[in-house]
């Protein structure tokens, strides 16, 4: 009977997580459970959908520092992604830590692929420096970067990402805006530039939001 039971139970768990929008989380595992899947997982079911993930790679970090990056193959992440593509396609995508440039060209690809049978949105908010300090993917470059943008409906970095994304120095809010537009020209289909990291004392934060329709 408790195996009938059990067995009941899961077949009703698998026809409610169908019934829900599916979200995959692209991103690293965070120990400390503070960002990357963890945090994701969360929001996505407090949004009451299913999420799924692809973890890109394996963290040892907590709310003081990070200490350890392991990032994940490509033969383990075309496992993952297959797995996924096979019976569970996205209805939205959101895109977190990718540890190096290789991740970034085979996300990329993937994507294209993807959006060849399925329609998504996809979101990239670019980690590239955790709130502790430790910075990712340092080496990179608009050739690294630009076919990822190309796939992204979205992208949703702070100050100091768009800085390093672009290379400006945002002094003032013209530079966001010059920041913003050159993420558009590059592929991004919009763009919203988090302010909770301000370039003056102001305790107002300004969020910059842009589209292709508005460019």
């Amino acid at each position: 009977m408790a195996t009938t039971i059990a067995t009941t139970d899961i077949v009703l768990e698998n026809k409610a997580q169908q019934s829900r929008p599916i979200v995959w989380s692209i991103a690293a595992s965070d120990s400390g459970g503070g960002a990357g899947i963890q945090a994701d997982l969360n929001t996505i079911h407090s949004l009451e959908c299913h999420g799924c993930t692809v973890i890109t790679a394996i963290t040892a970090q907590n709310s003081i520092s990070v200490s350890k990056i392991h990032p994940i193959s490509a033969v383990d992440l075309a496992a993952q992604w297959q797995a996924l593509e096979n019976d569970l396609p996205p209805k939205a995508i959101k895109i977190g830590l990718l540890p190096e440039p290789s991740t970034l060209r085979w996300l990329a690809r993937h994507l294209k692929e993807l959006r060849l049978e399925n329609d998504f949105f996809c979101v990239w908010d670019p980690v590239l420096k955790a709130s502790t300090g430790a910075r990712f993917l340092d080496a990179f470059d608009r050739g690294e970067i630009d076919p990822l943008l190309k796939q992204v409906d979205l992208i949703t970095p702070n100050l100091q990402e768009a800085e390093m994304l672009t290379k400006i120095a945002i002094k003032s809010y013209d530079d966001v805006e010059l920041a913003a537009k050159q993420l558009l020209e590059r592929g991004a289909s919009s763009v919203l530039i988090k302010g909770g990291h301000s370039f003056n004392e102001s305790p107002i934060c300004r969020d910059y939001y842009i589209n292709q329709k508005q460019s």
